[in-house]
């Protein structure tokens, strides 16, 4: 058997052989697939450093090359989507003090809450971002922000939140947002944080280019200002240059230059930059609200980071015309300030420190030019005036040379020679009867000493129209002779070149009482006509119609009482005095309106606020159950100061209401609006009821007459007549525009006087 077994023992050594051979080439195959899958994957990890390497150099070539932060931001965003394939990525800057951020750049493949331009940082990741090199949120529907959970529900599962710091600052925030969970592994980590160191400096050195930039416009505007004072020029011109310029480094939508004018506590708009339409224009008086300087701080600045919290007129305007921010700082004189320098923007916290140090800068540059140049100012008017009077002492030596003898002794009138300050020099006989000049006096007094204090104007007037047109000049005063008893006279003056000016002296005085006599004895005499012809006008016509229906009454009541059930009776009486307060009403208005037109009125205008006015009577009208929601009001939103009666104008105001409540339908609205110019006040009044015909629209202020289209409705066609000469009384217009079945709109026009 051992035999046997040997026998066979060198085919299963071949065998055996054969296995190891084949154990060997697979061992070979093994290693060599094992090879070739490390060189894959050592193939693809150098690719993949490559590409990342490729994208950090041209993201530091796009760095240098970029001008703006928004342009850097954009780029960036574009390897950080290239080199870290994600659902949504956003580059911010941010400030920490201030608790926001502010989107540079945002890159999302469907629409997000952190696509608008700025956005609150929550309490709750202030202190990781401060801390941290990076934080990842892996649960965003567990996080404590309302904001985080909100991204959740837009299916974002997975947060990397990386801060941009360059030389130790914290300076931007990059974000970084996956659909995946757990997304965010140490190699794409690693990935986030080059790209955002890179993004970091860039960042820093943008903004230090940005800020070198800025602080040379600095320089040439104060520069500007500076080179300004020294040539003089006009100083509209010079602060309007400035605000240009500013304009250019702080880019807000509006700013200007108010000077302060304390005798009135009023801020006067000088000049001023925006972008659109204002209810504040050049020329605009703004009140100075009580306690406003107490509000800037100890350097003179006042910053406003949300115009809806102030409750200053000025600031609510600004709201209206779409502004949310704005920065005052005041323009300081030596002992006072003489204006204020204002920047507005239509965006939440937008004046920054550095806004705050470069507007400081330009107003106190501005403040002294401003000082300066009303110095300089000042002083060429005073030299003017003192040039004047040097060439008047001149003239008085030159006149003094030669006297003409020019008086008339033998004539009625008197006749004097004056010199040009109205020292009377030579006088005839008549002049001394006239004034009761004592005659021994050879010089006698000045000429105004005899002229009533508020004439004086007139005889200096007169005086120079003589000597500039070289010829007679009349004018008619009162003077006090040195007897005390008043005349009316009437002076001529002619000038005499080079030796003063000569007079003549006409007593006018009994011409004088005549002419008044006669005067009031006209007036009386039309106004005693005029109101018998109005009286007997109203007595044949208006009062026809209510009589004759009283009458009819009253015979009814008389004739058949005993037939008259007590329902009938009743109506009758109802009619009567229906008709007797038709009478009564009548007789008011007609009696008002003749006090008016004949001035016997009491008139006292005051300053007043016409939009407390309006208030005021809407809030009475509304108060009727009837005209509840029926009078819509935009009012100045500031007080409207303006020289009124407030009684008389109450009656007007009151009037106009009642008639556009009075003929629209119980439907309809009524618009009531105030507004003003830089010289009217401006109330309008539109109401969509029956309208006015064409042909009634020429009769509409007369008295008595109503329009034909009234139909029923009561009213004694006096209202507009009286509210037509309240309104001229006040030196205002009223018109009124109507088309028939559409409405009519009133328009009352007042002088805008604000002091």
């Amino acid at each position: 058997m051992v035999e046997g077994f040997t026998d066979h023992l060198p085919e299963t050594e071949r065998e055996l052989a054969l296995a190891r051979q084949r154990i060997a080439e697979l061992e070979a195959q093994l290693t060599a697939a094992t090879s070739e899958n490390a060189a894959r994957e050592e193939n693809r990890l150098l690719q993949q450093l490559a590409q990342r390497l490729e994208g950090m150099r041209r993201l530091d070539h796009s760095i240098l090359a970029a001008n703006s932060l928004e342009s850097l931001a954009e780029m960036a965003l574009n390897y950080v989507v290239q080199l870290l394939p994600c659902f949504r990525a956003a580059i911010s800057t941010v400030d920490l003090e201030a608790g926001t951020a502010v989107v540079l750049a945002l890159y999302s493949e469907q629409q997000t809450a952190l696509s608008r331009k700025s956005y609150p940082i929550e309490e709750t990741y202030i202190s990781p971002i401060r801390s941290n090199p990076y934080f990842i949120i892996d649960q965003p529907d567990q996080s404590p922000s309302e904001g985080v959970r909100q991204l959740y529900s837009e299916g974002i599962r997975s947060i990397l939140v990386v801060p941009l710091r360059a030389e130790n600052n914290l300076v931007g925030l990059l974000n970084v947002h996956s659909v995946d969970s757990n997304y965010f592994t140490e190699e794409r980590i690693q990935i986030a944080c080059e790209i955002a160191n890179q993004i970091a400096i860039g960042i820093h050195k943008t903004a230090l280019s940005d800020a070198l930039a800025r602080y040379v416009q600095r320089m040439e505007i104060l520069s500007a200002i500076d080179l300004g004072l020294i040539q003089r020029g006009s100083t509209k011109a010079l602060v309007e240059r400035t605000l240009k310029e500013l304009r250019r480094i702080i880019p807000c939508e509006r700013i200007g230059v108010g000077i302060i004018q304390h005798s009135t506590q009023e801020v006067i708009i000088y000049t001023s930059s925006f972008d659109n339409q204002s209810e504040l224009p050049e020329g605009t008086r703004i009140p100075i609200p009580p306690g406003l300087f107490e509000q800037f701080n100890d350097h003179h600045i006042l910053l406003v980071n949300n115009l809806h919290l102030s409750d200053n007129p000025t600031f609510r305007q600004l709201v209206k015309e779409g502004y949310q921010s704005n920065l005052q700082v005041l323009l300081r004189g030596e002992s006072e300030s003489i204006g204020i320098l204002g920047l507005s923007s239509t965006q939440l916290n937008f004046f920054t420190l550095e806004h705050q140090e470069i507007v400081s800068e330009v107003a106190t540059r501005l403040a002294i030019a401003l000082h300066q140049m009303q110095l300089a100012t000042a002083l060429e008017r005073y030299a003017e005036e003192l040039e004047q009077r040097v060439a008047e002492r001149t003239s008085e030596l030159q006149l003094s040379k030669d006297k003409i003898e020019a008086i008339l002794h033998n004539s009625l009138d008197g006749i004097l020679l004056i010199d040009r300050d109205l020292r009377i020099q030579q006088a005839n006989p008549a002049v001394r009867r006239l004034l009761a000049v004592e005659s021994e006096k050879k010089e006698l007094v000045n000429l105004l000493e005899l002229i009533h204090p508020d004439e004086a104007h007139r005889i200096q007037e007169s005086v120079e129209r003589a000597i500039v047109e070289q010829n007679f000049s009349p004018v008619e005063v009162q003077a006090f002779p040195a007897n005390g008893q008043p005349i009316d006279v009437e002076f001529s003056f002619g000038y005499i070149p080079g030796d003063g000016l000569v007079s003549t002296i006409h007593d006018i005085t009994a011409r004088k009482q005549t002419e008044a006599a006669l005067r009031e004895a006209l007036i009386q005499e039309k106004e005693l006509a005029n109101a018998r012809s109005r009286l007997i006008s109203v007595t044949s016509h208006e009062f026809r119609t209510p009589l004759t229906i009283i009458l009819s009454a009253a015979d009814s009541l008389a004739n058949y009482r005993a037939r008259l059930t007590d329902t009938e009776v009743s109506e009758k009486l109802d009619r009567i005095r229906q008709n007797v307060q038709r009478l009564t009403r009548l007789m008011d208005d007609i009696l008002e309106l003749t006090r008016i037109q004949l001035r016997r009125i009491e008139f006292k205008p005051r300053m007043d606020d016409f939009d407390a006015l309006c208030y005021s009577l809407i809030e009475e009208f509304t108060v009727i159950p009837e005209n509840v929601d029926r009078l819509i009001y935009s009012g100045s939103g500031s007080p409207v100061l303006v020289l009124f009666d407030p009684r008389l104008m109450r009656m007007v105001v009151s009037n106009l209401l009642s008639n556009a409540l009075k003929y629209s339908p119980s439907d309809q609205a009524v618009d009531v609006s105030l507004s003003t110019d830089a010289e009217h006040l401006n109330l309008r009044i539109q109401d969509r009821g029956i309208g006015i015909p064409p042909e009634d629209l020429k009769r509409l202020f007369e008295p008595f007459h109503r329009a034909s289209n009234v139909g029923t409705i009561k009213g004694t066609g006096l209202g507009l007549s009286i509210v037509k000469e309240i309104v001229e009384m006040h030196g205002g217009q009223i018109t009124v525009e109507s088309k028939q079945g559409e409405g009519s709109t009133v328009r009352v026009l007042l002088p805008l006087m604000t002091g």
